[in-house]
């Protein structure tokens, strides 16, 4: 294999690998660029993205430690394996490319989140009176063959424990989604 054909063969990986930072840089300058129109501060209300991060970061260590355990002992046919046997699996699993890779894609998808939490949250900020409130729930009602979207999924749903499933479930996707990259 010649040297320019191996290099078309990496361009991809690099741009793949750059994607998720990159996305990260635009929607963060994007954020500081709004919110400094707006006249306030690029925050992470609460510390959400700070914590997520951390928690998911660390919960992905623990996931990645547990499928080296669990293929070095399915190798050396053992519950408890070797040092060896599972240094030789992370060598395989994880080089650190993939971990480079892991990694950088983690850190943007809180950037990521963080940014557009703030970017939603200036809109108004930057254009009042022109919120689009009408035209969007005119755009719902006619998605919803005429009904309000909120009052339809209350009336098929209900407003009890169903809200509280949904809404656990849109806060596991924030976690889980990210935390599917240690496997």
């Amino acid at each position: 294999m010649t040297t320019q054909t191996m290099a078309r063969l990496e361009a991809p990986r690099w741009r793949m690998l750059a994607a998720g930072p990159a996305v990260a840089i635009v929607t963060v300058v994007t954020a500081l660029v709004a919110t400094d129109a707006a006249g306030v501060t690029l925050r992470d209300p609460d510390h959400v993205a700070a914590l997520y991060l951390a928690l998911v970061g660390c919960a992905m260590a623990l996931l990645v430690g547990l499928d080296i355990a669990v293929r070095a002992g399915h190798r050396s046919g053992t519950r408890r394996p070797s040092r060896a046997a599972m240094a030789g699996v992370r060598r395989e699993r994880w080089t650190l490319g993939r971990g480079i890779a892991v990694g950088s894609a983690l850190i943007s998808f809180y950037v990521s989140y963080m940014a557009y939490r703030n970017l939603k949250s200036v809109v108004p900020l930057l254009r009042p009176g022109e919120l689009f409130d009408v035209q969007l729930a005119d755009l719902d009602r006619g998605l919803f063959a005429g009904n309000d979207p909120a009052a339809l999924f209350h009336t098929l749903l209900g407003t009890g424990i169903t809200t509280h499933v949904l809404s656990t479930a849109y806060v596991a996707f924030i976690v889980f989604l990210p935390l599917s990259l240690a496997l």
